[in-house]
């Protein structure tokens, strides 16, 4: 009760502050900015059920919003979290989050409950903004704290793999457990209310992975878990769908430790999944985008990829609502 006291006290008219932002003109109109982000989400809030509000403040104070969307109609019995931009550069993720509360927002599935947040690593995900309107392409990952939000959750820190010792880079992780604010606030969200899935959109490589990132054995429910993310490909509308795999069985070599899907499932035992978004906006007859690492994880057009993800995302709700009564 006292989150949803809080989100109430801290949900705002954004159309109060949105309205009188300045959005300028980009190098990459077909993309968000931050203000252009909240903008339309504040516009849709005026005539649809998405409450906005606050999970925490990131390194330099600035504020991580959350939407939250159901049918009013209908009471909320499965609830999914969504988040995106934990890496700064991963704006497609983003995209699909934005269309996911888009399309929810507008057909609810009863029963259901979706919190999405759009952007978490909101800090370095302004800096690349600066970036682009100075005409730099700057390669930026982690957040105002120089951290991996991405390797800063608390399950599977480390690992015995012998590959540690040949590939270092790939067994590292945060100084400690959940050190920055923003992998906190998403913790304090799971520990705030129920929640059946998580889900983590990242790019790129066009997968949907679950549990284990940090170990190769397989979790005791991992066909429970690759049943799910089969369900989210299958609702992939598009002739190359997504593949669905174990996170540590992409490569015999390679782990992500304190990853998120871990975290969630390990300690909370939640389905999370990671979305890997696209399969590059590097062409290979187009050299100005082989040293844009921008373009590495964002292709130039993100209509098609963003509604990968969101075909993905609502394939999931409808999945959960499914089996309501199970």
């Amino acid at each position: 009760m006292f989150f949803f006291f809080v989100s109430i006290c801290l949900a705002v008219n954004h159309s109060s502050w949105t309205s009188s932002l300045n959005l300028p003109p980009h190098p990459e109109p077909d993309y968000h900015f931050y203000n252009e982000m909240h903008h339309e989400l504040a516009q849709l809030s005026s005539i649809r059920n998405i409450q906005p509000f606050v999970i925490g403040h990131t390194v330099e104070k600035r504020p991580i919003w959350a939407f939250r969307s159901s049918n009013p109609k209908t009471p909320v019995q499965r609830r999914i979290l969504i988040f995106a931009g934990l890496h700064a550069l991963e704006w497609i993720g983003t995209e699909a989050a934005l269309q996911f509360i888009e399309r929810f927002s507008k057909h609810p599935i009863d029963g259901i409950e979706a919190v999405v947040v759009p952007i978490v690593n909101v800090d370095r995900r302004l800096l690349v903004e600066e970036d682009l309107l100075k005409g730099e392409r700057a390669y930026r990952r982690s957040n105002a704290a120089g951290i991996d939000l991405n390797r800063d959750f608390e399950i599977n820190r480390r690992s015995d793999a012998i590959w540690k010792h040949v590939f270092p880079d790939r067994y590292s992780t945060s100084p400690a457990p959940l050190s920055q604010p923003e992998t906190r606030a998403l913790d304090r969200m799971v520990q705030a209310e129920t929640y059946d899935a998580v889900v983590s959109l990242h790019s790129f490589g066009g997968y949907i992975y679950y549990p284990w990132a940090g170990q190769y054995e397989r979790v005791q429910d991992w066909q429970h878990l690759h049943a799910m993310a089969t369900a989210m490909k299958t609702g992939q509308r598009d002739r190359h769908p997504y593949r669905v795999k174990q996170l540590s069985h992409w490569w015999f070599i390679f782990r992500i430790l304190g990853s998120e899907i871990d975290h969630f499932y390990g300690k909370y035992n939640i389905p999370s999944f990671l979305i890997e978004l696209t399969w590059t906006g590097i062409h290979p007859l187009k050299p100005k985008t082989w040293r844009d690492p921008f373009r590495m994880y964002n292709p130039i057009n993100p209509q098609r990829h963003s509604t990968h993800g969101s075909d993905a995302l609502y394939a999931l709700c409808i999945y959960f609502h499914q089996r309501l009564d199970e």
